[in-house]
């Protein structure tokens, strides 16, 4: 392991930078370390294995992040500097041919038993190739415009997509893990295969996990995650976190980022559940939260009332009652505009 001398960066910046809780210039000034050359990203990932294997605790216990960062660095210390990233991958192992010692020949068989021995056996092998290779893989595309639709994938997990979203997978899981690839928002709830992990590509990062439940939110240039039950693994080109129930990061693809959110929105499944909860929510927030939900946009017709505040809940109501009842408790207006609405006022009360 590099010293502090030879590090232009601490151990305890990289331990916030990979668990997501980096500031904007923190994390800059550990992108521009690993532009230096290969061998930072080497040390990062190398960083980032033992990190997550000292930050593995169970649910629902505090976690010392300085104790955890201790273990980090005593474990440094252990590990050789080239240690091999793992993989997850078991090893291919296969048997070596050889052959047997040629046998002598007793006496000549007539040529048409050795040429009716020579199409058994052929026919024989092209049957048994057929019955054991797997046939070619097809891609399967399920996408929606206006309505949500529930996929079940080969493996019996299931899919709740949002509207305007995407999903590419196979017809049959045949690899060491089980590719799939999503453009839009999607809630997972992934069938438990330890042997299998299920990975999840959405623009430019990669969602890791065993078995578990969770949503992925991917229309923009920010990736969101959040956590319902299990371990979630959020990676990025040159980052990686690991996120537990209740938990929820974003990735910023403009600052190539991923940062921890300091607590889990309760909106953030709106989507599957129908319901919206707001507890002295700013109006940004919450015609942020109304424009994902029902897949219009939403805006205010002045920075003058961004900062409003507004408590209520909603339940399967439709979007023009919802947003009458929020601008009627704010004294505003609704106001149509082109394919959304305008929330106006100067001032709310």
């Amino acid at each position: 392991m590099m010293n502090n001398e030879q590090l232009p960066i601490d151990d305890s910046l990289i331990g916030k930078y990979l668990a997501g809780e980096a500031t904007a210039d923190e994390a800059e000034r550990v992108r521009r370390w690993l532009d230096e050359g290969p061998e930072q990203a080497a040390e990062l990932d190398r960083f980032g294995r033992i990190w997550d294997e000292a930050a593995n605790v169970p649910a629902g216990r505090v976690v010392d992040t300085d104790a955890a960062w201790a273990k980090v660095n005593r474990r440094m210390k252990a590990l050789p500097a080239d240690t091999p990233p793992e993989t997850g991958r078991e090893p291919v192992i296969r048997p070596l041919h050889t052959h047997a010692p040629q046998q002598p020949v007793r006496d000549r068989q007539p040529i048409w038993r050795v040429a009716a021995a020579v199409v058994l056996l052929l026919g024989a092998g092209w049957i048994g190739y057929q019955w054991l290779t797997p046939g070619p893989v097809h891609m399967q595309l399920a996408q929606t415009q206006a309505a949500k639709q529930t996929v079940t994938l080969p493996d019996g997990s299931t899919v709740l997509l949002n509207r305007n979203s995407r999903l590419d997978f196979p017809d049959a899981f045949t690899d060491s893990t089980r590719q799939v690839t999503l453009t839009g928002e999607a809630f997972f709830d992934i069938k438990p295969d330890a042997d299998h992990p299920f990975v999840i590509s959405a623009r430019g990062t990669t969602v890791r996990v065993l078995g578990t439940s969770f949503t992925v939110r991917a229309y923009s240039d920010t990736v969101r995650v959040a956590v319902a039950t299990g371990r979630v693994q959020f990676a990025a080109r040159k980052q990686r976190i690991v996120l537990r129930p209740d938990e929820e990061a974003v990735y910023l693809e403009r600052e190539d980022t991923i940062r921890k959110a300091a607590f889990l929105s309760p909106n953030v499944m709106a989507f599957r559940t129908n319901r919206l909860t707001f507890d002295k929510t700013t109006l940004t927030e919450v015609v942020r939260s109304i424009s994902e939900l029902y897949g219009q946009p939403v805006t205010l017709s002045s920075d003058a009332i961004k900062n409003c505040r507004y408590t209520g809940s909603f339940e399967n109501e439709k979007l023009e009652e919802v947003l009458e009842i929020v601008a009627t408790s704010l004294k505003l207006k609704v106001e149509r505009s082109g394919q959304g609405y305008v929330l106006a006022g100067n001032s709310c009360q």
